[in-house]
């Protein structure tokens, strides 16, 4: 989805992901929240507005993630460590 959807679907309460940066958003009534952190609007770079976004699910409890199928506990699992591979990588 592009930037505008992305938004319209926070609006909605569905956290959303840029696949520029990783960085999950959500949107409360007065901020934009970047990974559980209030953040102004012009905190996005111009790549991520520009870029691609995707919904996301997140999971905030083990029992959530304990009710998770295999597979998909794998492929969060997969993820993190490619994040954590690509933090090392740039600095973040």
């Amino acid at each position: 989805m592009n930037f505008e959807q992305a938004k319209e679907t926070m609006k909605n309460g569905v956290p959303i992901q840029s696949l520029v940066s990783k960085t999950v958003y959500q949107i409360s009534k007065d901020n934009l929240i970047a990974e559980g952190i209030p953040v102004p609007f012009d905190y996005l770079t111009e790549e991520e507005v520009n870029g691609k976004w995707m919904e996301v699910r997140l999971i905030d409890t083990m029992e959530e993630y304990e009710a998770l199928s295999e597979n998909d506990k794998k492929m969060i699992l997969t993820e993190a460590f490619v994040q954590y591979e690509f933090n090392l990588k740039y600095g973040r």
